[in-house]
């Protein structure tokens, strides 16, 4: 994990932050599939981890995304996200 935060540069997933709060250090950040397509299925790819049921969809673009990080120095850490159709 140490070499890999010594290459990549990317510290925030790669939407618009839409929301922050400075007390509790939490963040939430608005993805469009059309635009972040290889990051929204790679979300996809982790639900399906934890959700048996899931079904995959390789077509993410008329989905929004909304991810939930802590933040701290080293940058911004998920804690969850949902989707939904535009």
């Amino acid at each position: 994990l140490k070499r890999h935060y010594g290459k990549c540069k990317i510290r925030h997933p790669p939407g618009d932050e839409i929301y922050r709060d400075e007390e509790s250090r939490m963040a939430v950040f608005e993805l469009d599939g059309s635009k972040s397509k290889f990051y929204c299925q790679n979300l996809c790819y982790l639900a399906k981890f934890f959700l048996d049921h899931k079904t995959l969809h390789f077509d993410v673009d008329p989905f929004l995304f909304y991810v939930f990080c802590e933040f701290d120095e080293r940058g911004y850490h998920i804690f969850g996200f949902f989707s939904k159709e535009k």
